[in-house]
């Protein structure tokens, strides 16, 4: 439902499938969602697509120590063997402008949401 596409240090995340998306739209309304857990219902299921878990991984701030509110993208996560620690990742995007509008309104508007990359 979702690409996720790597530009430089952008991420960009693109509606691959429109019927999809607008059936998690539909799903917002119906169940009068807010914009965060819509927003969160989309990556998951975008990550699902093709198996990108095995890739990508959300993180919460906390679990890295992040003073943002954004959601984290995380690429090639390594764990401790609880899994309950990051150890290391290639790399973590963040929506810098998380304060000002959503992820989902942007993906709504445009098709694409872009996360800035921090690498290590």
């Amino acid at each position: 439902m979702l690409d996720f596409i790597e530009n430089g240090n952008v991420l960009e995340i693109r509606v691959a499938d429109k019927e999809e998306f607008e059936y998690i739209l539909a799903e917002r309304d119906r169940q009068e969602e807010s914009d965060h857990w819509a927003w969160l219902r989309a990556l998951d299921e975008g990550l699902e697509r093709d198996y990108q878990y095995e890739t990508y991984t959300l993180l919460r701030p906390e679990q890295v120590g992040a003073l943002t509110d954004s959601q984290l993208i995380a690429k090639n996560v390594e764990w401790d063997e609880e899994r309950e620690e990051v150890l290391s990742t290639e790399w973590i995007a963040w929506f810098p402008e998380y304060m000002i509008v959503s992820e989902l309104d942007e993906l709504i508007k445009n098709g694409v949401v872009k996360f800035t990359i921090e690498r290590d």
